[in-house]
């Protein structure tokens, strides 16, 4: 915890990333306070013993969606798999160029209202919606499975 401009700020060893085998940092300031600064970082730290810090992935949603695909394909029923196939294509088309980390739910419904405008039917859009979702919450699970395994 130090001062930092008119406020202070912490930096926090937050564990080693397992994919690069470096150390990793959480930092933030701009707070008005030295109490405000420690309380979020015991906040941090607390979040980082309980696996949930989530580090800085340049990942894109294609290339996520794709891999998460592959590895599905095999648990699912032709017609499923190739549903899903067909959702995919059309969010790539869309929201493919965004990095995962910086996925909102406001960018997700301007991709769904292009895809709506650019003439598919609202079932379709509410269909395509099941991949992202399933594919995401499967990360979510992945990330809380390997921050148990420490």
């Amino acid at each position: 915890m130090e001062r930092y401009g008119r406020g202070w700020r912490y930096r926090a060893d937050v564990g080693i990333d397992p994919g690069t085998g470096r150390r990793r940092w959480a930092t933030k300031g701009g707070f008005a306070s030295q109490k405000a600064a420690r309380t979020a970082l015991n906040k941090v730290l607390s979040a980082a013993d309980e696996g949930m810090v989530v580090t800085r992935s340049s990942t894109l949603l294609s290339d996520y969606l794709d891999e998460w695909m592959d590895g599905a394909e095999s648990s699912l029923k032709q017609t499923t798999a190739n549903g899903y196939r067909r959702a995919i294509d059309k969010l790539k088309a869309t929201l493919g160029h965004v990095r995962l980390q910086d996925l909102t739910p406001l960018g997700i419904e301007r991709a769904y209202r292009q895809l709506i405008v650019g003439g598919l039917a609202a079932k379709t859009v509410r269909h395509s919606h099941t991949v992202p979702r399933r594919a995401l919450v499967c990360r979510r699970r992945l990330r809380a499975t390997r921050a148990k395994d420490r």
